[in-house]
C-alpha cells in the first residue's frame, strides 16, 4: 500500500522494492502516470466502499501492473504537477537560451524524468559527495517546488516575524538603506559610519536601531578603519570597545514546511525548508526581493512521512542556500572559503547554485545562491579526527570569550548532554594567571589548538573579516575533537562581508598597517584574541603566517586570476537576459557585479601593500 506525504507524494513502494531486490542505486521508480497530486493524503479518502464492482476488480489488476513495471524498470513520464510548459530539460553547464521575463519562468521542475531512489544519492549510509554536491566546475540548477499553501504560511510567518514583505528600507543590493548590516543590535555598521561622518572621536552621535533613533558617541574602530557611533549603553562592536554582536533583526526561526527538490533528474520529497538569516533575511524582506536565503533540512519531516527518514542529499543532511547579501561580487562567500582553507583553517564547502522556485505560480528564477554545507554534518568528519565531539555556535555577548553564557554558546550537537566542559576550560584559561608566560601558553595549547587560530588571525586581518570575532560576537563555531584530546578547533563562518571595510562596497583603501597589527585590541573584552597577539611568541607566528599568505594564498596575482575565473563562470547568471531580475536580486546594479573583480583586485592590491609595511615595522 501506498504512504503519502503531506504533499500528497510519494516513492515508498519505488524504495520497498528496490531494497529487496537489493539494488540500491537501481532507476527504477513510481510510474510518473500516477499524478503526485491525485494521491489521497489518508487511505480513507480513497472511498473504496463506494467503488462499482467493476472497479473493485480493475483495482487489483491495476496494482499487479504498476508493481511489474516498477520491478522491470518502466520509462519515465512526466508528473502531474500544476505547470503544463512543455519539456525542455536543460544541461546544468550551459545557459538557459530562453530569454527571462520581467518574472523569470522556466520548465517547470515537475517535468524532468526523475530517477528512483538510491542508497548513494538518498541514503543515510552514503558518503558524502562533495565531488558532486559542491562541483567548483560548473553552476548547478536545483528547482524547488512549494504548495501554494505552504508558501502562504512561510509568507504569513514571516509577515508576523518581520512586518509586511516589501515595506521597510530594505533594497537590492543586500543594504538596508543601501548599506550592509550585521552590527549590533541590528544596527548597520555603515549606518554607524555614516552617523559620525565629519565629528571627531569623542563627539556626540545618533544612530537608528531598529527604527529608533538612540544617542552614542563617535570612537575609533580599526577593523572599519573609521570612526563610527557607538550606542551609550550597548555592545560598542570594535576591538578597544564593548563586544558587538548580530542582533536579531528576525526575533525566532522561521516556519519549515515540506517542498520538493529536483537536482540532476532526481527527486527529493518532503524536504524541509525555511527562510533563514539575520540581515540578509531582514534586508531581502523588506526591500521585497524574493531573492531570500533558504535553509534545508532533508529528514525534517520523517515523523509525518516514515518513507523519507533519514532522508540525505548525497550524503548531507543539512544545506544552506546564502543569497549574496552586501555583496555585489556573488563571490566572496566562496573566495573566503578557498582563502581560509588554503591557510589551514577549518571552513564548510561553497559552491553555486542557480535556484527555481515554483510556489504554484509556475518555476521561476529566485537567482544564484551560494550552497554551503552545515558544520554540523560531513564536515565534521572530513575535516577533523573524530566527528563526535561539541560543536558550538556562539553568539551574543559570551561569543566575546570574556566569561561563560550558556545560552550565548549555543551546542549543535550532543544537544541533550548539559555538558560544557570542554569551553568552559577555555574561557577560564583565558582568566588565569598570565606571569609565567610559557606555562600559560602551554596550559592554552593543552585545551585549544592556537596555530589554527593565529592562522585564522593573520588571513581574516590580512584579507579584512570584520563581521566576526574581534568586531562582532558571532560568524564562528568552536569544535571540540575528541580525536585531539578534545581540544577545541576554531572553524571560520559567514564570509560574505570579507575583503570590504565596514562602509561597504569592498573597495580599496583598507586598514592601515599600524592596525594589521592589532594595537588597540582590548584583551578584557576579546581575551582570546588580545592576550594571543600580545604575547611574544604568539605574535612571531602571526607575523610568519601574514608573510606566508601575502605571498601565498593572497598574492595578488594568483587571487585575481581565480576571481576573474569564478566571475567568468557565474555571469550568465547574474547579468544579461538569462541573469538575475528585478524582485529576484540582491544586486545593487549590474555595473557593480560586472566592475566587481576591478574592486576586490583594488582590495586586494591595497592589503598587500598595508602587509608589507606592517611586516618592516616587526
Amino acid at each position: 500500500m501506498f504512504r503519502h506525504s503531506k504533499e500528497g507524494t510519494s516513492y515508498s513502494l519505488n524504495r520497498k522494492i528496490q531494497k529487496n531486490l537489493k539494488q540500491p542505486k537501481t532507476n527504477a521508480h513510481v510510474p510518473r502516470d500516477l499524478k503526485h497530486n491525485s494521491f489521497p493524503k489518508r487511505y480513507d479518502d480513497m472511498e473504496i466502499r463506494t467503488l462499482s464492482p467493476a472497479k473493485i476488480l480493475f483495482f487489483p489488476l491495476f496494482l499487479l501492473l504498476f508493481a511489474s513495471q516498477t520491478i522491470v524498470g518502466c520509462s519515465p513520464a512526466t508528473t502531474g504537477e500544476t505547470n503544463t510548459e512543455p519539456s525542455t530539460k536543460e544541461s546544468t553547464t550551459e545557459p538557459n537560451t530562453e530569454p527571462n521575463q520581467q518574472e523569470p519562468t522556466v520548465t517547470d521542475a515537475s517535468t524532468v524524468d526523475e530517477k528512483g531512489w538510491s542508497e548513494a544519492t538518498h541514503g543515510k549510509d552514503a558518503e558524502p559527495d562533495y565531488e558532486t554536491v559542491f562541483s567548483l566546475k560548473k553552476v548547478h540548477r536545483i528547482d524547488i517546488t512549494i504548495s501554494a499553501a505552504n508558501w502562504k504560511k512561510m509568507m504569513d510567518d514571516m509577515t508576523n516575524l518581520a512586518g509586511t514583505f516589501g515595506a521597510g528600507n530594505g533594497q537590492p543590493g543586500g543594504q538596508p538603506g543601501g548599506q550592509p548590516g550585521g552590527g549590533p543590535g541590528g544596527v548597520d555598521p555603515a549606518a554607524m559610519i555614516q552617523a559620525c561622518k565629519d565629528k571627531a572621536e569623542g563627539d556626540a552621535c545618533e544612530v537608528t536601531i531598529n527604527g529608533t533613533t538612540t544617542k552614542g558617541t563617535c570612537t575609533q574602530d580599526q577593523r572599519a578603519n573609521a570612526v563610527v557611533c557607538m550606542v551609550s549603553g550597548r555592545p560598542g562592536g570594535q576591538p578597544g570597545g564593548q563586544p558587538g554582536g548580530g542582533g536579531d533583526l528576525i526575533p525566532g526561526d522561521p516556519v519549515y514546511v515540506p517542498a520538493k527538490l529536483v537536482y540532476e533528474g532526481r527527486a527529493w520529497h518532503d524536504v524541509g525548508i525555511r527562510f533563514k538569516g539575520n540581515s540578509s533575511l531582514s534586508s531581502a524582506w523588506k526591500g521585497g526581493s524574493y531573492k531570500i536565503p533558504f535553509r534545508l533540512n532533508m529528514d525534517k519531516f520523517e515523523d509525518d512521512n516514515p518513507d523519507i527518514k533519514n532522508q540525505r542529499f548525497y550524503g548531507f543532511k543539512k544545506l544552506v542556500l546564502n543569497n549574496g547579501f552586501s555583496d555585489d561580487s556573488l563571490m566572496r562567500d566562496l573566495i573566503g572559503r578557498e582563502l581560509f582553507a588554503a591557510a589551514g583553517v577549518p571552513v564548510a564547502r561553497v559552491a553555486f547554485y542557480r535556484v527555481y522556485v515554483d510556489h504554484g505560480e509556475g518555476s521561476k528564477y529566485f537567482g544564484l545562491y551560494a550552497l554551503v554545507e552545515d558544520p554540523d554534518g560531513p564536515m565534521l568528519k572530513e575535516q577533523f579526527k573524530n566527528h563526535k565531539g561539541n560543536l558550538y555556535k556562539p553568539d551574543g555577548t559570551g561569543a566575546a570569550l570574556a566569561s561563560f553564557v550558556q545560552d550565548d554558546m549555543v551546542k549543535k550537537t550532543n544537544e541533550d548532554e548539559a555538558d560544557w566542559s570542554d569551553v568552559k576550560a577555555l574561557i577560564a584559561h583565558l582568566q588565569a594567571d598570565r606571569s609565567d608566560a610559557a606555562a600559560w601558553r602551554q596550559g592554552l595549547e593543552k585545551i585549544f589548538n592556537v596555530d589554527r587560530f593565529l592562522r585564522w588571525i593573520a588571513m581574516a586581518n590580512l584579507m579584512v573579516h570584520w563581521d566576526t570575532y574581534g568586531s562582532m560576537t558571532h560568524n564562528y563555531y568552536l569544535y571540540a575533537d575528541p580525536g585531539d584530546n578534545n581540544r577545541i578547533q576554531w572553524i571560520s563562518w559567514d564570509h560574505n562581508m570579507v575583503m570590504m571595510n565596514m562602509g561597504g562596497g569592498g573597495g580599496g583603501g583598507g586598514r592601515s598597517a599600524t592596525q594589521l597589527g592589532l594595537p588597540n585590541v582590548d584583551a578584557a573584552q576579546w581575551p582570546l584574541l588580545g592576550h594571543l597577539i600580545a604575547d611574544a611568541e604568539y605574535r612571531k607566528t602571526y607575523n610568519k603566517y601574514v608573510e606566508e599568505f601575502a605571498k601565498g594564498p593572497f598574492a595578488t596575482d594568483t587571487l585575481v586570476a581565480r576571481i576573474k575565473e569564478v566571475h567568468t563562470m557565474i555571469s550568465p547568471y547574474v547579468v544579461g537576459a538569462n541573469g538575475e531580475q528585478p524582485g529576484y536580486t540582491q544586486l545593487s546594479n549590474a555595473a557593480a557585479f560586472n566592475n566587481s573583480v576591478e574592486t576586490l583586485k583594488a582590495h586586494i592590491e591595497s592589503r598587500q601593500t598595508a602587509a608589507a609595511a606592517y611586516l618592516k615595522t616587526q
